[in-house]
């Protein structure tokens, strides 16, 4: 296997494992999280660990976007919330 290829199924199969959001992301979600002051920082740093495991940064983003546009959570990130907002209250 050449080069280009095994760089190419890299970058694939990281999208793909949960790799961490960037900086900016990252920043970005702890930021509005915190902002309402009804989420403690490890709280937030809980979900943003748990939303990373379960979406890569794209469909974060793409859910984000919607948010931002329809003022609404959308519905998946909706169902994921419950399971995350329960784990991470115990933190």
């Amino acid at each position: 296997m050449n080069k280009t290829m095994l760089l190419g199924l890299a970058v694939i199969l990281t999208a793909c494992s949960g790799a961490e959001y960037s900086d900016e992301t990252k920043n970005g979600f702890l930021r509005s999280c915190t902002a309402s002051g009804r989420s403690t920082p490890l709280f937030c740093s809980c979900a943003l660990d748990e939303l990373q495991k379960e979406y890569n940064e794209q469909e974060f983003l793409a859910m984000d976007n919607e948010m931002k546009a329809t003022q609404r959570l959308p519905a998946r990130l909706l169902q994921s919330m419950v399971p995350i907002n329960q784990k991470c209250k115990k933190s």
